[in-house]
């Protein structure tokens, strides 16, 4: 990672905490969701689990692309 010219990105205080804030927001919602995987059994979840699961798959997923680009 780095700038158009090759050269690193330099962040402020105020923008490495909010980065901060977004990779623990990340980090939550992956142990959550890797704690819902491990208490289902494939084949027999609740539809409200089921759904549970794709929202919060997709709201990580969203956030993992947000602060890669």
């Amino acid at each position: 990672m780095g700038t158009a010219d090759g050269g690193p990105i330099v962040l402020d205080v105020e923008q490495m905490a909010k980065l901060r804030s977004e990779l623990d927001l990340v980090q939550q919602n992956c142990n959550v969701f890797g704690e819902m995987l491990t208490e289902q059994t494939p084949g027999q979840e609740q539809a409200d689990d089921w759904t549970l699961m794709q929202v919060t798959a997709r709201i990580t997923t969203a956030a993992i692309d947000k602060l890669a680009h």
